[in-house]
């Protein structure tokens, strides 16, 4: 911040489950351009996995240091009480960018850019291009994902390489009926996220209809691990999972390489294992366990069926 700025600007990234918030995020921190971020997360479930994925931990277990300089803070504490801990460093920041859970509003979260220390600064919303279509038509998550796309004020299409133009072009069209919001097509340059003009109102969300919540009905299961896990062992899980399941996500030992930290994704029909680090020990689960890993599913969804998931991995 400027010595003359008091009020810190407020960005809102929000997209349902697997869209790439997260990996918007790190790009974010990334390439910061010269620029002293905070980031705020917001997991859905009871362990806490982007905030890891993001940093690094700090002391203050709420708290994460980045190499860049930047911060991450869990919003366990309380939203309210989180801001204040922001405010009170705003002398060493220049902006805000807080991540939605994947079944949260951004609007409702953009409300805060209102509040004293801090000015609204748009809400970027990811979309998955390769499987928006199929979402807004599932009659179990489709408002939710409406709901979304509609308090953007810019959208950000992701796995946009994956696609053809003849895919891209439907994609966006999807869109259209449900936002006016510009989009843009992953990777994007992350000068254009910030200073966004209020298209959808996000920000004066109180401008607009009242919605029932949606992120209740979403079922979430979370395990702590005991043991290593064997890669047959985990392809064999990615192959049974339940129908439902949207979106699951864990930092694992692997039992070929249990001084690593490998971290697993399950988004749609994408699977992925990837190393990022040396395991630290400051991993949910704690240095003698193996990990943890979250899953969630559409409403309606068995949570037995979850459990029994992902008891596989420490079976």
């Amino acid at each position: 911040m400027t010595a003359g700025s008091t009020r810190l600007p407020l960005t809102v990234v929000g997209g349902y489950l697997g869209a790439g918030k997260t990996t918007l995020v790190n790009r974010l921190l990334a390439d910061p351009r010269g620029q002293r971020i905070a980031v705020l997360v917001n997991d859905f479930g009871e362990i806490g996995i982007d905030e890891v994925l993001i940093g690094e931990a700090a002391d203050d277990p709420s708290i994460l240091s980045l190499a860049n300089g930047c911060v991450c803070c869990s919003l366990a504490e309380g939203f309210a009480e989180t801001l204040g801990k922001v405010r009170g460093m705003a002398h060493r920041l220049d902006r805000v960018v807080v991540e939605v859970s994947g079944v949260g509003e951004p609007a409702k979260v953009a409300r805060w850019s209102r509040t004293p220390g801090f000015s609204p600064d748009g809400v970027v919303v990811v979309v998955d291009g390769s499987r928006i279509g199929e979402q807004l038509e599932d009659r179990r998550i489709g408002e939710t994902v409406a709901a979304q796309v509609a308090d953007a004020d810019l959208l950000l299409l992701t796995r946009a390489d994956l696609l053809d133009d003849e895919a891209l072009a439907a994609a966006e069209a999807v869109l259209q009926p449900h936002s006016s919001a510009p989009t843009l097509r992953s990777p994007a340059d992350p000068a254009l996220l910030f200073g966004l003009e209020p298209v959808a109102g996000g920000s004066d969300a109180d401008e607009h209809e009242p919605r029932d919540s949606t992120h209740a009905e979403h079922v979430s299961c979370s395990r702590i691990l005991r043991e290593p896990i064997h890669r047959d062992t985990l392809d064999l899980w990615f192959q049974v999972r339940p129908r439902g399941v949207v979106r699951a996500k864990g930092i694992l030992r692997m039992d070929g390489s249990p001084d690593m930290r490998s971290v697993v994704q399950v988004a749609g029909n994408h699977t992925s294992v990837t190393t990022s680090g040396a395991w630290s020990g400051d991993e949910p689960g704690g240095e003698a366990g193996a990990g943890a890993v979250v899953a969630i599913a559409v409403p309606g969804t068995p949570r037995a069926a979850l459990v029994k998931w992902l008891g596989m991995l420490d079976s």
